[in-house]
């Protein structure tokens, strides 16, 4: 039978802690004090949302300055979390090219990544320092407080992650690190004297290809995505010569302090919470006495769940954390490869982006005529048409690994389940009807997760103390800080590319090539899945389906059916291992390295993309229900 009992615990990333136990933790004391300096920020921001949502729903008022915090507490978590991530080796990266090399030749590139980071932190923070000067005249619209602080966080963050490279690099000192320092030290001079010898600005489409090229080799050589990111936007600011440096660390801040981002450190906090306070067990117990004697039958929790929490966070990379934190140690204790979980919920990810309020269909509904009421509604039905392909694939898996399964629950069994996770089984309630009467946004909605989980823990079970509420606070500003620096390296990479793209130019042709409806549907598909890849998911919408939509319908192809394939594609192209930024953060929430998940993703990504295709092939599954309630396209 299975083990119901509540097991409080500390949640580490397994990755950190072998990585800890290689090369040491370079962040001590300063890190211990930057985890404190976040946590009482996201505390404080916790209790303003909060209070928001509250003083809404009681007096019909809402504080002014609520959503303004937000500008100085994510790009603080975004970049001295980030650089607390890098000195407790939490990043993420791809390292299955590096661990096939001989031990010492991956040695070398392992420190030589430590280079690239000095490198390159030190040349963004030259370049960003010269205009924080100017930020102190500015100030925030409501508070009044100097945008000088919020501007800090970049060089700040910079500052930290050069001081945590030294350090690394010097407590390893041998010859491997003047091998890795010259190899450094010789590409950068060869793409100074090639910069000279080219003159000032490189043109046609070679900083673009060199920047993709750069992108490629980095990511090979094992190098945590987030730098991947900013060399490659690096790299081709200063080949093509078509913006200031100056924008990159810009862009990197803007890319961080999004309001819909806060939900992301919301959500991981609440699945803290849940692992920490033992909520997440009484769940489980639930869940499992329903599923646990089927092939398959916990993935499909995970599959289950983020069609759930999809529907009432509007954003992917917080479903994931509030679902990815509660199912790793499940599935774990089931017998399942961690590599599994975070494959299905890299895949399921995809699936929630067209489950309403997906901020993908408020994106697309916003950029284009179609009504946001018919993208809401043709989108439930492909998201069941992924979940479906998902759950058979994950049934076919689970009997080839040999899963045991156990006896059915009894009818007692059942009831007493119940009764245990009947008050967290109420929160999603809480958050939909949140969401539903107005009361709070996709967003905010994450404050009451948070709050309703710690009330649980604390109060209702009592299985949350002092020193494990101060450690889970720690643990999730450095996960949070991760995931939100890795998207604002990514935001910087939009922007760059956005740069070198022409969208004109391949729409004319696009549209002179005078290609069949099934030949156009599978350009795009393929185009979106590709930019997906590269420019971070939205910004691909954002700059072609303003492009592709009226060809398609000039082409008789439905616009809700062609707007909800285009936001799939994207969200493979997302999810897709290697380089999708999204299978980064679901290794992250799920507790594996990269290469260790990549084939498993690979192939539920592949079974996605299938789904894609039937969906493609057969219209009448998205247009059925906007028919059926007749609603205007």
């Amino acid at each position: 039978m299975t083990d119901l009992a509540v097991e409080p615990r500390a949640l580490a990333l397994p990755q950190a802690e072998t990585a800890s136990e290689r090369t040491g933790d370079e962040a001590g004391l300063l890190g211990r004090a930057i985890d404190v300096l976040l946590a009482v920020l996201l505390t404080g921001q916790l209790l303003v949302t909060f209070a928001n949502v509250v003083l809404r729903a009681v007096s019909q008022t809402s504080i002014d300055w609520a959503n303004e915090t937000t500008d100085f507490v994510l790009p603080a978590i975004a970049f001295l979390g980030g650089a607390v991530a890098y000195a407790r080796n939490r990043h993420m990266a791809f390292k299955l090219v590096q661990q096939r090399l001989p031990p010492a030749v991956g040695r070398v590139l392992e420190i030589l990544c430590d280079w690239i980071v000095l490198g390159l932190s030190l040349v963004v923070l030259a370049v960003d320092l010269p205009s924080l000067p100017a930020q102190w005249a500015q100030t925030s619209p409501m508070l009044g407080i100097s945008l000088f602080w919020r501007a800090l966080a970049v060089p700040a963050g910079m500052a930290l992650l050069a001081a945590f490279a030294a350090a690394r690099l010097w407590k390893k000192r041998d010859r491997s690190v003047l091998l890795a320092g010259a190899a450094f030290g010789a590409v950068v001079l060869v793409l100074v004297l090639a910069h000279h010898a080219t003159g000032s600005e490189a043109h046609g489409a070679f900083p673009a290809a060199a920047a993709l090229v750069a992108f490629a080799l980095l990511v090979a050589i094992g190098l945590p995505i987030g730098f991947v990111l900013m060399t490659a936007t690096g790299l081709f600011i200063a080949l093509s010569g078509t913006a200031s440096p100056a924008g990159l660390p810009e862009r990197m801040l803007t890319g961080s302090d999004l309001f819909v981002l806060l939900a992301l450190p919301f959500f991981i906090l609440a699945g803290r919470v849940m692992e920490y306070g033992g909520i997440s067990a009484r769940l489980v117990g639930f869940v499992s006495t329903f599923v646990r004697h089927v092939h398959g039958g916990l993935l499909h929790v995970t599959i289950v769940s983020m069609f759930l929490f999809s529907g009432m966070s509007g954003s992917k990379s917080a479903d994931m954390a509030a679902v990815g934190s509660v199912t790793t140690d499940m599935l774990r204790r089931a017998g399942y490869p961690r590599s599994e979980n975070v494959a299905v919920l890299d895949a399921t990810a995809v699936m929630g982006e067209t489950i309403p309020p997906s901020i993908a269909t408020l994106v697309v509904a916003s950029i284009t005529s179609v009504p946001l009421g018919a993208l809401f509604a043709g989108g439930i039905l492909p998201a069941v048409v992924i979940a479906v392909v998902l759950m058979i694939l994950a049934t076919v898996r689970s009997r080839r690994m040999g899963i045991p399964l156990d006896s059915p629950a009894t009818w007692r069994e059942l009831g007493t389940t119940a009764l245990r996770a009947l008050p967290p089984l109420l929160m999603p309630l809480i958050l939909f009807g949140g969401i539903r009467s107005g009361l709070a946004t996709p967003t905010e909605v994450s404050s009451l997760a948070a709050v309703y989980g710690i009330v649980l823990a604390v109060v209702g079970y009592r299985s949350l103390g002092a020193r494990a509420f101060v450690r889970m606070l720690g643990e999730t500003t450095t996960m949070a800080g991760m995931v939100l620096f890795i998207l604002a390296c990514a935001s910087g990479f939009t922007w760059a590319l956005t740069i070198a793209y022409r969208p004109d130019e391949l729409m004319a042709a696009i549209a002179g090539a005078h290609l069949s409806v099934p030949a156009f549907m599978a350009l795009s598909i393929v185009l979106l899945v590709v930019l997906g890849m590269l420019l971070e998911g939205l910004p691909a919408l954002l700059i072609f389906a303003p492009l592709l939509l009226p060809v398609a319908v000039a082409m008789g192809i439905d616009p809700v059916y062609y707007a909800i394939v285009l936001i799939i594609a994207m969200g493979v192209g997302t999810h897709l291992p290697p380089i999708g930024v999204g299978y980064y953060i679901a290794c992250a929430i799920g507790g594996t390295t990269a290469e260790e998940s990549f084939k498993p993703a690979l192939v539920y990504q592949m079974v996605a993309l299938a789904g894609l295709v039937i969906l493609a092939i057969f219209p009448a599954i998205t247009t059925s229900l906007v028919d059926g309630l007749h609603l205007a396209r």
